[in-house]
């Protein structure tokens, strides 16, 4: 059997979200051998990620902690040490917080526009974006992805305040598979861009229906007015 290779940041992950959510005051009395095996049998019923033994584990925590200088050469690792984890993590309860405090939300009373728009068949597509990708030395696939963020870049700059977003019809989720893991890069390096139009979302004002207006026009010069 080859030897299993532990993924850091997901170990790490998931010994947080214990710390946040299953550890009780009283736990922190507790030798911490007992928490980390507590924490394995949490993982393995909420999870699919491959937990180490606790000697690995022990060495992926301290690292951890002492990047974040949150461990001295003078302190050893116990419950209340490892306690010093949660710091480098955000609970639901952060995230709450930030997203109520630190972010202005702003509703448009008069609703939204969702338009379309169908981009160059895939070889027009790649006879525009060949010299790019061989002047950049990049791949072709870097070629086409980066000329279609810049259409929508170049869609979207016309006029800031009332086109809200101009996206690839897409998701880069296709190369996801039923566990929701990312498919290795090989298997999927030949295929093109799931992409063969744009969405734009416009504010449903007069101004947003007049830009429609125009790009159903064939009118794409920017406004200089």
């Amino acid at each position: 059997m080859g030897k299993i290779i532990y993924k850091k940041e997901n170990v790490l992950d998931a010994i947080a979200e214990y710390l946040f959510y299953e550890m009780s005051p009283a736990d922190s009395k507790l030798p911490i051998q007992s928490i980390y095996d507590d924490i394995v049998k949490y993982t393995h019923t909420k999870k699919e990620i491959e937990m180490p033994k606790f000697l690995q584990a022990r060495k992926m925590i301290i690292a951890k902690l002492k990047e974040n200088h949150l461990f001295s050469s003078s302190d050893k690792l116990n419950t209340q040490t490892l306690m010093r984890l949660k710091t480098l993590y955000y609970d639901d309860e952060d995230i709450d917080y930030v997203i109520h405090n630190k972010y202005d939300i702003t509703y448009y009373s008069d609703g939204i526009i969702t338009c379309t728009f169908k981009l160059p068949n895939d070889d027009i597509l790649s006879s525009l974006t060949s010299a790019i990708s061989s002047n950049k030395k990049k791949s072709d696939r870097w070629g086409k992805l980066n000329s279609i963020f810049k259409i929508c870049k170049y869609i979207k700059d016309h006029d800031p305040d009332n086109i809200l977003a101009v996206i690839p019809e897409c998701s880069r989720a296709v190369y996801i598979d039923r566990k929701a893991k990312i498919i290795p890069k090989s298997i999927y390096d030949d295929i093109p861009p799931v992409c063969n139009s744009l969405c734009m979302f416009v504010k449903n004002t007069p101004k947003g229906k007049k830009i429609i207006d125009r790009f159903k026009n064939g009118d794409f010069k920017k406004d200089q007015s």
